[in-house]
């Protein structure tokens, strides 16, 4: 009996042997270009890491003018961005009292790999529509472009405006957005400093 099994357990070892040498001698498949395109567009690279500059907890000083030449509307607030989903996108939260009211914002910036663009989405409690940018940002990421288009409640249009966003160093921030005024000229119609807190 014990000779039988000595037998059947060399049997099945040299069987195996003999499948893993014919698996080594076959050719791998050929990779499926698909998927390599899809995994290659889904994982975070450089652009990515740009973003991680934003991270952190930031007081912030809002000013907010409603026409060129107008005083501008102040208020402080603070902001918290932190990385998701393994760094490939940036959460932007924002709080803030403005006019005696509280306000709330959320912002997600991410880079996508595909069209080679940074791709910014905000909604808040002021309004009930979404913005949507997108842009660019200088190589070692200490300036940002990005343009859009928002809802204007003025005319029921849609009415165009850019941002620049502007890292003065590690710890301060000058985020400005731009628009046209009735005169069609390009004005400061917000602008947002922030200073890290540490």
């Amino acid at each position: 009996m014990k000779r039988y099994l000595m037998l059947v357990l060399v049997l099945l070892l040299a069987g195996m042997s003999v499948a893993q040498e014919k698996a080594a001698a076959e050719p791998a498949p050929p990779p499926d270009p698909a998927m390599e395109a899809w995994v290659k567009a889904g994982l975070p690279g450089e652009a990515h890491k740009l973003m991680a500059k934003h991270v952190g907890e930031w007081n912030a000083e809002v000013k907010l003018w409603m026409a060129p030449g107008a005083e501008p509307m102040v208020s402080k607030g603070r902001g918290t961005n932190t990385l998701i989903f393994g760094g490939r996108y940036l959460e932007s939260r924002f709080k803030s009292e403005f006019m005696g009211e509280t306000f709330e914002g959320i912002g997600y910036m991410g880079y996508d790999n595909v069209r080679k663009r940074f791709v910014n989405f905000w909604i808040d409690s002021s309004s009930t529509w979404f913005m949507l940018s997108e842009g660019t940002a200088d190589r070692d990421g200490k300036t940002w472009r990005s343009s859009g288009e928002v809802s204007d409640p003025m005319t029921g249009k849609m009415k165009p405006y850019h941002d620049e966003t502007v890292f003065e160093s590690a710890d301060r921030v000058v985020s400005r957005s731009f628009e046209k005024g009735p005169d069609g000229k390009e004005f400061v119609s917000m602008e947002i400093a922030y200073t890290r807190v540490k």
